[in-house]
Protein backbone atom coordinates (compact mmCIF):
# COMPACT_ATOMS: atom_id res chain seq x y z
CA UNK A 1 0.00 0.00 0.00
CA UNK A 2 2.80 2.26 1.04
CA UNK A 3 4.33 1.70 -2.74
CA UNK A 4 1.08 2.43 -4.61
CA UNK A 5 1.12 5.86 -2.42
CA UNK A 6 4.35 6.44 -3.17
CA UNK A 7 4.13 6.08 -6.82
CA UNK A 8 1.38 7.99 -7.13
CA UNK A 9 2.99 10.85 -5.25
CA UNK A 10 5.64 10.43 -8.00
CA UNK A 11 3.38 10.39 -11.08
CA UNK A 12 1.52 13.65 -9.90
CA UNK A 13 5.00 15.46 -8.96
CA UNK A 14 4.40 15.48 -5.30
CA UNK A 15 7.24 14.67 -3.99
CA UNK A 16 10.57 16.28 -2.63
CA UNK A 17 14.05 16.32 -2.93
CA UNK A 18 15.45 12.72 -1.79
CA UNK A 19 18.97 11.38 -1.76
CA UNK A 20 18.43 8.02 -4.07
CA UNK A 21 15.37 8.98 -5.82
CA UNK A 22 16.64 8.10 -9.04
CA UNK A 23 17.09 4.63 -8.51
CA UNK A 24 14.19 4.75 -6.14
CA UNK A 25 12.13 5.83 -9.00
CA UNK A 26 13.28 3.24 -11.39
CA UNK A 27 12.69 0.39 -9.18
CA UNK A 28 9.25 1.71 -8.78
CA UNK A 29 8.57 2.27 -12.05
CA UNK A 30 9.31 -1.31 -12.61
CA UNK A 31 6.12 -2.27 -10.49
CA UNK A 32 2.99 -1.65 -12.20
CA UNK A 33 -0.37 -0.86 -11.00
CA UNK A 34 -2.01 -3.75 -11.89
CA UNK A 35 0.75 -5.72 -9.67
CA UNK A 36 -0.10 -3.46 -6.62
CA UNK A 37 -3.97 -4.64 -6.99
CA UNK A 38 -4.01 -7.24 -6.81
CA UNK A 39 -1.39 -7.44 -3.36
CA UNK A 40 -3.81 -4.97 -1.80
CA UNK A 41 -6.93 -4.94 -3.21
CA UNK A 42 -6.75 -1.11 -4.22
CA UNK A 43 -6.60 -0.09 -7.85
CA UNK A 44 -4.59 3.16 -9.08
CA UNK A 45 -7.76 5.33 -9.20
CA UNK A 46 -7.92 4.97 -5.24
CA UNK A 47 -4.15 5.47 -4.61
CA UNK A 48 -4.65 8.91 -6.58
CA UNK A 49 -7.32 10.46 -5.04
CA UNK A 50 -5.59 9.90 -2.01
CA UNK A 51 -2.24 11.26 -2.88
CA UNK A 52 -4.16 14.31 -4.50
CA UNK A 53 -5.15 15.98 -0.66
CA UNK A 54 -1.62 16.21 -0.26
CA UNK A 55 -0.96 19.90 0.36
CA UNK A 56 1.80 21.25 2.90
CA UNK A 57 2.95 19.59 6.07
CA UNK A 58 2.57 15.44 6.77
CA UNK A 59 2.96 12.87 8.97
CA UNK A 60 3.25 9.49 8.11
CA UNK A 61 1.58 6.82 10.95
CA UNK A 62 1.39 3.41 11.30
CA UNK A 63 0.64 0.65 13.54
CA UNK A 64 2.02 -2.31 14.83
CA UNK A 65 0.79 -4.91 13.07
CA UNK A 66 2.71 -3.20 9.82
CA UNK A 67 5.77 -3.19 12.22
CA UNK A 68 5.64 -6.67 12.72
CA UNK A 69 4.47 -7.93 9.42
CA UNK A 70 4.93 -10.76 7.39
CA UNK A 71 7.39 -8.78 5.08
CA UNK A 72 7.48 -6.11 7.91
CA UNK A 73 11.44 -4.78 6.46
CA UNK A 74 9.40 -4.11 2.85
CA UNK A 75 6.69 -2.71 4.83
CA UNK A 76 8.69 -0.17 7.38
CA UNK A 77 10.56 0.41 4.21
CA UNK A 78 7.96 1.52 2.19
CA UNK A 79 6.32 3.56 4.99
CA UNK A 80 9.78 5.37 5.52
CA UNK A 81 10.33 6.01 1.39
CA UNK A 82 6.69 7.91 1.53
CA UNK A 83 7.66 9.72 4.44
CA UNK A 84 11.05 10.58 2.60
CA UNK A 85 9.67 11.07 -0.38
CA UNK A 86 6.90 13.63 0.67
CA UNK A 87 8.79 15.23 3.50
CA UNK A 88 6.45 13.72 6.17
CA UNK A 89 6.89 13.25 9.83
CA UNK A 90 7.07 9.15 10.93
CA UNK A 91 4.91 8.43 13.89
CA UNK A 92 5.10 4.07 14.12
CA UNK A 93 2.79 3.11 17.34
CA UNK A 94 2.76 0.08 18.90
CA UNK A 95 -0.02 -1.79 20.33
CA UNK A 96 0.55 -0.99 23.82
CA UNK A 97 0.11 2.59 25.06
CA UNK A 98 3.12 3.29 26.58
CA UNK A 99 5.87 1.48 24.55
CA UNK A 100 7.87 4.74 23.40
CA UNK A 101 7.97 5.79 27.00
CA UNK A 102 9.64 2.14 27.77
CA UNK A 103 11.90 2.72 24.72
CA UNK A 104 13.18 6.11 26.04
CA UNK A 105 13.78 4.56 29.76
CA UNK A 106 15.69 2.09 28.12
CA UNK A 107 13.87 -0.77 28.59
CA UNK A 108 15.97 -2.61 25.96
CA UNK A 109 18.64 -5.30 26.77
CA UNK A 110 22.60 -4.13 27.25
CA UNK A 111 25.14 -5.66 26.16
CA UNK A 112 24.83 -9.02 28.62
CA UNK A 113 21.62 -8.90 28.99
CA UNK A 114 18.95 -11.17 26.91
CA UNK A 115 15.47 -10.62 25.46
CA UNK A 116 12.66 -13.21 25.62
CA UNK A 117 14.08 -16.24 24.17
CA UNK A 118 17.17 -15.28 24.88
CA UNK A 119 15.66 -15.95 28.41
CA UNK A 120 13.71 -18.99 27.65
CA UNK A 121 17.19 -20.95 26.37
CA UNK A 122 18.98 -19.84 29.25
CA UNK A 123 16.13 -21.64 31.43
CA UNK A 124 16.63 -24.69 28.91
CA UNK A 125 20.27 -24.76 28.98
CA UNK A 126 19.93 -24.47 33.05
CA UNK A 127 21.92 -20.85 33.16
CA UNK A 128 18.47 -19.66 34.89
CA UNK A 129 16.85 -21.08 37.53
CA UNK A 130 14.63 -18.25 38.92
CA UNK A 131 12.51 -15.53 36.74
CA UNK A 132 10.36 -13.01 37.74
CA UNK A 133 7.68 -12.32 35.50
CA UNK A 134 6.09 -9.08 35.22
CA UNK A 135 2.22 -8.32 33.78
CA UNK A 136 3.23 -10.43 31.04
CA UNK A 137 1.24 -13.84 30.44
CA UNK A 138 4.37 -15.30 28.62
CA UNK A 139 2.15 -18.35 27.53
CA UNK A 140 0.01 -16.28 25.37
CA UNK A 141 3.36 -15.24 22.98
CA UNK A 142 4.86 -17.05 20.12
CA UNK A 143 6.10 -20.35 20.86
CA UNK A 144 3.92 -21.51 23.62
CA UNK A 145 5.36 -25.05 23.71
CA UNK A 146 8.76 -23.85 23.48
CA UNK A 147 7.89 -21.12 26.56
CA UNK A 148 5.67 -23.34 28.54
CA UNK A 149 7.92 -26.27 28.71
CA UNK A 150 10.89 -23.81 29.76
CA UNK A 151 8.74 -22.32 32.54
CA UNK A 152 8.46 -26.11 33.88
CA UNK A 153 11.97 -26.03 34.53
CA UNK A 154 12.56 -23.25 36.39
CA UNK A 155 13.12 -23.62 40.21
CA UNK A 156 11.31 -20.37 40.96
CA UNK A 157 8.57 -18.49 38.84
CA UNK A 158 7.85 -15.08 40.84
CA UNK A 159 4.92 -13.56 38.92
CA UNK A 160 3.54 -9.77 39.49
CA UNK A 161 0.21 -9.52 38.24
CA UNK A 162 -3.24 -8.15 37.99
CA UNK A 163 -4.82 -11.52 37.01
CA UNK A 164 -4.62 -15.06 37.21
CA UNK A 165 -2.97 -15.98 33.38
CA UNK A 166 -1.68 -18.95 32.52
CA UNK A 167 1.46 -17.86 33.56
CA UNK A 168 0.29 -17.07 37.24
CA UNK A 169 -1.10 -20.22 37.74
CA UNK A 170 2.51 -22.01 36.79
CA UNK A 171 4.46 -19.56 39.76
CA UNK A 172 5.27 -20.52 42.78
CA UNK A 173 4.82 -17.25 44.02
CA UNK A 174 2.23 -14.17 42.98
CA UNK A 175 2.45 -11.09 44.42
CA UNK A 176 -0.26 -8.87 43.13
CA UNK A 177 -0.02 -5.85 41.26
CA UNK A 178 -1.57 -2.50 41.37
CA UNK A 179 -3.49 -1.10 38.31
CA UNK A 180 -3.03 2.14 36.19
CA UNK A 181 -5.47 3.87 38.02
CA UNK A 182 -4.05 3.05 41.53
CA UNK A 183 0.08 4.04 40.85
CA UNK A 184 1.18 7.30 39.43
CA UNK A 185 3.42 7.25 36.24
CA UNK A 186 3.95 8.71 33.00
CA UNK A 187 2.56 7.80 29.54
CA UNK A 188 4.40 9.18 26.57
CA UNK A 189 2.74 10.42 23.51
CA UNK A 190 3.61 9.09 20.12
CA UNK A 191 5.58 12.42 19.29
CA UNK A 192 7.52 12.27 22.45
CA UNK A 193 5.78 14.51 25.06
CA UNK A 194 5.86 13.18 28.55
CA UNK A 195 2.64 13.36 30.26
CA UNK A 196 2.48 12.20 34.18
CA UNK A 197 -0.63 11.35 36.24
CA UNK A 198 -1.20 10.45 39.55
CA UNK A 199 -2.93 7.59 41.09
CA UNK A 200 -6.88 8.00 41.37
CA UNK A 201 -7.63 4.94 43.68
CA UNK A 202 -6.46 2.74 46.46
CA UNK A 203 -5.05 -0.50 45.37
CA UNK A 204 -7.22 -3.18 46.86
CA UNK A 205 -5.36 -5.53 49.40
CA UNK A 206 -2.42 -6.06 49.02
CA UNK A 207 -1.66 -5.14 46.03
CA UNK A 208 1.16 -2.23 45.63
CA UNK A 209 2.76 -0.26 42.90
CA UNK A 210 5.02 -2.00 40.65
CA UNK A 211 7.79 0.45 42.28
CA UNK A 212 7.38 0.04 45.30
CA UNK A 213 7.51 -4.01 45.36
CA UNK A 214 10.43 -3.81 42.97
CA UNK A 215 11.80 -1.33 45.73
CA UNK A 216 11.06 -3.46 48.82
CA UNK A 217 12.77 -6.44 46.96
CA UNK A 218 15.61 -4.48 46.00
CA UNK A 219 15.82 -3.50 50.13
CA UNK A 220 15.66 -7.12 51.17
CA UNK A 221 18.44 -8.34 48.92
CA UNK A 222 20.28 -5.92 49.47
CA UNK A 223 19.93 -4.70 53.17
CA UNK A 224 19.57 -1.66 52.22
CA UNK A 225 16.90 1.25 52.17
CA UNK A 226 14.09 0.59 49.37
CA UNK A 227 14.87 3.37 46.86
CA UNK A 228 11.68 6.30 46.64
CA UNK A 229 10.18 7.08 43.24
CA UNK A 230 11.68 10.46 43.21
CA UNK A 231 15.57 8.24 43.00
CA UNK A 232 14.21 5.69 40.86
CA UNK A 233 12.83 9.04 38.09
CA UNK A 234 16.53 10.52 38.84
CA UNK A 235 18.69 7.20 38.23
CA UNK A 236 16.50 5.97 35.24
CA UNK A 237 17.02 9.07 33.25
CA UNK A 238 15.60 8.78 29.50
CA UNK A 239 18.05 6.96 27.13
CA UNK A 240 20.07 10.21 24.86
CA UNK A 241 18.43 10.31 21.42
CA UNK A 242 21.00 9.38 18.68
CA UNK A 243 20.77 11.64 15.94
CA UNK A 244 19.19 10.34 12.96
CA UNK A 245 21.07 9.44 10.13
CA UNK A 246 20.51 11.26 6.81
CA UNK A 247 17.34 9.98 5.55
CA UNK A 248 17.91 7.59 2.16
CA UNK A 249 14.95 5.90 -0.26
CA UNK A 250 15.81 1.91 -0.51
CA UNK A 251 13.39 0.13 -2.50
CA UNK A 252 12.49 -3.38 -0.71
CA UNK A 253 10.43 -5.93 -3.08
CA UNK A 254 7.66 -7.82 -1.04
CA UNK A 255 8.42 -10.95 -0.33
CA UNK A 256 6.43 -13.65 -2.48
CA UNK A 257 3.62 -16.09 -0.90
CA UNK A 258 3.47 -19.74 -1.64
CA UNK A 259 0.90 -20.96 -3.76
CA UNK A 260 -2.11 -21.42 -1.57
CA UNK A 261 -0.97 -20.00 1.31
CA UNK A 262 -2.84 -17.00 3.03
CA UNK A 263 -1.41 -13.96 5.27
CA UNK A 264 -2.90 -14.29 8.55
CA UNK A 265 -3.43 -10.74 10.85
CA UNK A 266 -2.94 -11.45 14.62
CA UNK A 267 -4.43 -7.61 15.16
CA UNK A 268 -6.88 -5.98 17.66
CA UNK A 269 -10.59 -6.47 17.86
CA UNK A 270 -13.38 -3.54 18.75
CA UNK A 271 -13.06 -3.03 21.95
CA UNK A 272 -10.17 -5.49 22.93
CA UNK A 273 -6.16 -4.63 23.05
CA UNK A 274 -4.07 -7.32 24.59
CA UNK A 275 -5.14 -10.07 25.77
CA UNK A 276 -5.85 -8.60 29.32
CA UNK A 277 -9.36 -7.16 27.80
CA UNK A 278 -11.03 -10.44 27.59
CA UNK A 279 -11.12 -10.35 31.49
CA UNK A 280 -13.77 -7.18 30.49
CA UNK A 281 -17.18 -8.63 30.82
CA UNK A 282 -18.47 -5.16 29.31
CA UNK A 283 -16.32 -6.06 26.34
CA UNK A 284 -17.27 -9.44 26.05
CA UNK A 285 -20.73 -8.09 25.75
CA UNK A 286 -19.46 -6.43 22.28
CA UNK A 287 -16.77 -8.90 21.32
CA UNK A 288 -17.42 -12.28 22.73
CA UNK A 289 -15.53 -15.02 21.26
CA UNK A 290 -12.47 -15.19 18.73
CA UNK A 291 -13.33 -15.24 15.32
CA UNK A 292 -11.29 -15.69 11.83
CA UNK A 293 -12.41 -12.79 8.99
CA UNK A 294 -11.71 -12.98 5.47
CA UNK A 295 -12.82 -11.40 2.55
CA UNK A 296 -15.76 -12.19 0.01
CA UNK A 297 -13.29 -13.17 -2.57
CA UNK A 298 -11.94 -15.83 0.21
CA UNK A 299 -15.09 -16.92 1.10
CA UNK A 300 -16.62 -17.88 -2.15
CA UNK A 301 -12.98 -20.31 -2.74
CA UNK A 302 -13.11 -21.50 0.71
CA UNK A 303 -17.25 -22.27 0.20
CA UNK A 304 -17.96 -20.81 3.58
CA UNK A 305 -20.65 -18.81 4.55
CA UNK A 306 -20.56 -16.78 8.19
CA UNK A 307 -20.27 -18.81 11.05
CA UNK A 308 -18.86 -22.01 9.72
CA UNK A 309 -15.57 -23.09 10.72
CA UNK A 310 -12.00 -22.82 9.36
CA UNK A 311 -9.07 -24.44 10.11
CA UNK A 312 -5.81 -22.60 10.30
CA UNK A 313 -2.70 -24.05 9.98
CA UNK A 314 1.25 -22.87 10.54
CA UNK A 315 4.36 -23.78 12.02
CA UNK A 316 2.96 -27.58 13.21
CA UNK A 317 -0.26 -26.23 14.88
CA UNK A 318 -3.50 -25.49 14.44
CA UNK A 319 -6.89 -23.81 15.36
CA UNK A 320 -9.99 -23.46 14.04
CA UNK A 321 -12.61 -20.24 14.82
CA UNK A 322 -15.57 -19.69 12.91
CA UNK A 323 -16.02 -17.19 10.26
CA UNK A 324 -16.90 -13.52 10.01
CA UNK A 325 -17.12 -12.70 6.04
CA UNK A 326 -16.33 -8.84 5.76
CA UNK A 327 -16.10 -6.38 2.74
CA UNK A 328 -13.13 -4.48 2.52
CA UNK A 329 -10.50 -7.25 3.35
CA UNK A 330 -8.53 -8.09 0.63
CA UNK A 331 -7.73 -12.15 -0.90
CA UNK A 332 -5.37 -13.82 0.29
CA UNK A 333 -5.34 -12.09 3.86
CA UNK A 334 -7.20 -13.24 7.08
CA UNK A 335 -7.57 -11.63 10.83
CA UNK A 336 -7.99 -12.88 13.67
CA UNK A 337 -7.49 -11.80 17.25
CA UNK A 338 -5.02 -12.43 19.99
CA UNK A 339 -7.24 -10.98 22.86
CA UNK A 340 -8.84 -14.75 23.74
CA UNK A 341 -5.84 -16.66 25.02
CA UNK A 342 -7.82 -19.90 24.93
CA UNK A 343 -7.81 -19.79 21.80
CA UNK A 344 -4.24 -20.69 21.37
CA UNK A 345 -3.59 -18.42 18.07
CA UNK A 346 -0.15 -17.38 19.46
CA UNK A 347 0.87 -21.67 18.82
CA UNK A 348 0.79 -20.34 14.98
CA UNK A 349 3.71 -18.39 15.60
CA UNK A 350 7.47 -18.58 16.29
CA UNK A 351 8.01 -15.25 16.24
CA UNK A 352 7.18 -11.98 17.58
CA UNK A 353 5.50 -10.97 14.33
CA UNK A 354 1.66 -9.97 14.08
CA UNK A 355 1.38 -11.47 10.70
CA UNK A 356 2.46 -14.82 9.37
CA UNK A 357 1.90 -17.28 6.01
CA UNK A 358 -0.78 -19.81 7.21
CA UNK A 359 -2.90 -22.24 4.83
CA UNK A 360 -6.65 -21.94 5.41
CA UNK A 361 -9.39 -24.88 4.76
CA UNK A 362 -12.83 -25.54 6.02
CA UNK A 363 -13.08 -27.71 9.00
Amino acid sequence: MALGLAKAALNQGKTVAAEGLDSFKQAVSAVSFDQIQAATGLDEAAYTDAVSFIKGHLAVVYGYEFIRSVDATAAVTGALNLAILTGADVYPLDEKNNTQGMLDMGALPGANGKDLFGIIDAIEKGDIRCLFVMGSDLLQLPNRTKVAAALQKLECLVVLDLFPTATAQLANIVLPAAAAPEKAGSFTTVDNRTQRFTAAATPPGDARPDYIILGDLYARLTNGASPSLAALQQEIAPAAKKPLDRPVLAYSAPQAHAPGSMTLLIAPFLRHNGSYTSWSANNLLVAPEAVLRIGTADAGRLGVQDGDKLTVTASGASVTLPVQIRDGIPAGLAVAPAHFPAVGITALQTKAAAGLTVTIAKN
